[in-house]
């Protein structure tokens, strides 16, 4: 019992010894990308987004609770504005709102 609570305790110190340490995947990002694919019962979105140097690269996002209303009316094809975050390499999106329609060329 006192190897227990000894091993609680130094876990417990090292915790809080420890600085916190916020590092850029902790950090609210966002895209512009077409949606590709909806999976409304597992909460999650592929979309498609183009870099800079003009690769496209697709993206699977895990949607948090707050933003999983969205999912009800996105459809593949249509644009969207996501905020997410990067968490041990999944990224989960926090906000999902359709992008404005490009204005027509004339």
């Amino acid at each position: 019992m006192k190897n227990v609570v000894a091993i609680l305790v130094i876990g417990l110190a090292v915790t809080l010894g420890t600085p916190n340490m916020a590092t850029a995947q902790d950090q609210a990002r966002q895209m512009t990308a077409q949606v590709m694919r909806v999976n409304r019962d597992a909460q999650a979105l592929i979309v498609r987004a183009i870099t800079p140097d003009g690769r496209e690269v697709d993206s699977v996002f895990s949607v948090q609770e707050a933003a999983a209303s969205a999912l009800a009316d996105l459809r593949p094809g249509e644009m969207v504005r996501i905020t997410y975050v990067s968490v041990d390499g999944i990224l989960r999106a926090l906000r999902i709102v359709k992008a404005p329609e490009a204005a027509p060329k004339q």
